[in-house]
């Protein structure tokens, strides 16, 4: 059956990418004791995990962080995307640490943007 109302393309299903989702919680809590990265408009999180065949993978996690009222929270964290990591390059623009981050999205700031070619990068995986 298909919704006629809906302008989304038809995709494909990655088992993979699925299974990691019930770890994403521990995922983010490891982010939060490390450092991110900054990409445009958002931040990029790589966390080294296991998979299930015993492999070490780079998982990526985009999120954003905004300030919300009204709520018992003062900053809201939107995962964007979460997947496996098998790009070799990715756009960043430096890199913070996770706590630093957060005094700054306090004040509605965003972190520096880094432009340098020689800036640091994540590791390819």
């Amino acid at each position: 059956m298909t919704n006629s109302a809906s302008d989304r393309q038809p995709g494909y299903f990655c088992f993979d990418r699925y299974d990691h989702t019930a770890d994403l919680r521990n995922y983010i809590a490891r982010a939060t004791s490390g450092t991110v990265w900054t990409v445009d408009g958002d931040s990029y999180a790589v966390v080294s995990i296991v998979d299930h065949k015993g492999t070490e993978v780079q998982y990526g996690i985009v999120f954003s962080l905004d300030r919300v009222t009204g709520l018992p929270v003062q900053l809201h964290m939107r995962v964007k995307t979460a997947y496996p990591r098998t790009e070799r390059s990715l756009v960043t623009f430096g890199i913070v640490r996770f706590r630093h981050l957060i005094a700054p999205r306090m004040k509605g700031k965003r972190p520096g943007r880094v432009t340098d070619t020689h800036r640091k990068t994540p590791m390819a995986p």
